[in-house]
């Protein structure tokens, strides 16, 4: 039974990534149906899919590990915010990206803060969770 659990421990750190990307690639289906159903101007659908993707990547990631939530979004906010800077450094020097550099900028600033929102919740939870076992 031992050998079980240790298992379960490391098959949980190992699909902390996976289970992040899953649940941003999920929020994106979400969003492209909803999308579909609903007609809203793709203004609105992007603007709520930075956020809430950006969100559950970071959330999905730190509740799927088994053990420092809070350091695990952190950690995960950071990659967010070095692909998110990779793209907008992109955009900037290849002037390929065909809509407008602005909006650009202002989706990917929302995803990097909802990811920092998502690491509030975890140190709150944790400190709460410091708070009950003293």
């Amino acid at each position: 039974m031992e050998e079980t659990n240790k298992t379960v421990y490391w098959l949980r750190w190992v699909g902390v990534l996976p289970a992040a990307v899953a649940a941003y690639i999920m929020i994106q289906l979400i969003v492209i149906i909803g999308n579909l159903i609903t007609g809203l101007p793709d203004f609105y659908m992007q603007l709520f899919n930075s956020i809430a993707a950006s969100y559950c990547f970071v959330y999905a990631g730190a509740k799927t590990a088994p053990r420092y939530p809070f350091i695990v979004a952190v950690t995960l906010t950071a990659i967010f915010a070095i692909l998110n800077s990779s793209v907008l450094t992109l955009a900037f020097i290849s002037h390929r990206y065909s809509g407008s550099l602005m909006w650009l900028v202002i989706t990917c600033t929302l995803g990097i803060v909802a990811t920092i929102v998502a690491c509030v919740y975890f140190h709150e939870e944790d400190k709460q969770n410091t708070n009950d076992a003293s």
